[in-house]
């Protein structure tokens, strides 16, 4: 493996599917795990619920990349996005 900090479900990730994906040529494969943080660990950041996270990935407001069945957000999007985010309800998030 060829980066030290990654998370649990990212290790798991790695571990359990990469090698598959490579073998078969996967183009959308994360390069570096680092840069990307789970739907729980956005939801940390966010002072969110996970399930609101999910939400907001669905509706289109979150960029996000699904791999090996679970959401990657690339960690300067968050940023990014966290930096305008007001969790209250009404208040509305803008991306850029």
């Amino acid at each position: 493996m060829p980066h030290g900090h990654l998370t649990s479900p990212q290790k798991r990730l790695y571990y359990g599917r990469v090698e598959f994906l490579q073998q078969f040529g996967c183009e959308d494969m994360p390069e570096n795990f680092q840069d990307y943080v789970t739907v729980q660990e956005a939801a940390e950041r966010l002072h969110i619920h996970p399930e609101s996270v999910r939400r907001l990935i669905r509706a289109g407001k979150l960029p996000a990349r699904k791999f090996a069945n679970v959401w990657l957000i690339e960690r300067a999007i968050l940023e990014q996005y966290a930096a305008r985010y007001d969790p209250r309800p009404g208040n509305k998030a803008r991306l850029f």
